[in-house]
């Protein structure tokens, strides 16, 4: 049987970049059954299905959504900010009731810049948001 996943935060810069890599990249465009969280029907017919993956329209505020999603899925990926309030899922993931049950990785970068390569979002704001909260602060 095809292990499934299930992708939050392909159409994100981070995300987007993670994807690439992995499924273009990484060759698993074969090998597992991929569905991805797109909070836009348009956005997912355009960016997300041409890739053959399938979506699910949705919000990260939808627990039940998410809960349905990750629980018919093997393999769940999730590149969310560190400091969106969803981050406590990934505490939840990393506690230690978990510790030998399932296998977690959390990649937490801790800055983004340059050309994004995911099929939505492939620019970031964080440098000039940083850049002008540094000339309005007078701090260089």
């Amino acid at each position: 049987m095809t292990p499934s996943s299930f992708f939050t935060g392909v159409t994100g810069y981070v995300g987007g970049a993670f994807f690439d890599q992995w499924f273009n990249k990484g060759n698993v465009r074969n090998d597992f059954s991929i569905s991805a969280l797109a909070r836009s029907a348009d956005v997912a017919e355009n960016s997300i299905r041409p890739l053959g993956v399938e979506y699910v329209i949705g919000s990260l505020d939808d627990s039940h959504l998410l809960i349905r999603e990750c629980a018919n899925a093997d393999i769940k990926l999730s590149t969310l900010a560190i400091e969106q309030p969803h981050r406590i899922l990934d505490l939840e993931i990393l506690s230690p009731s978990l510790v030998g049950r399932v296998d977690t990785y959390v990649v937490a970068p801790p800055m983004i810049r340059g050309y994004g390569t995911g099929p939505v979002n492939q620019s970031t704001i964080r440098i000039s948001l940083l850049v002008k909260a540094s000339l309005k602060t007078g701090r260089r």
